[in-house]
């Protein structure tokens, strides 16, 4: 189930995902969580050269998301 929340994470907002799937939307939550955390700890940054950061809104009000960017790689 893990691969299934994880591939429409890509695209979905988590509620939709827990109603959809009938699972609390804290679980939902903690396997994107989890996966993102060991996602970043096995990603190797030092040839890193060029960042392109981006900042928006995810809602009104002030919760912001900031995405980072290899330019280089455009990963």
């Amino acid at each position: 189930m893990d691969l299934t929340i994880l591939e429409l994470a890509r695209s979905m907002p988590i509620k939709k995902i827990a109603e959809m799937l009938d699972e609390q939307d804290t679980k939902i939550w903690r396997v994107v969580k989890n996966y993102v955390n060991t996602a970043h700890i096995i990603q190797d940054y030092s040839e890193l050269e060029r960042v392109g950061i981006d900042e928006t809104s995810s809602k009104k009000g002030h919760n912001y998301v900031t995405v980072f960017v290899d330019m280089k790689k455009a990963k």
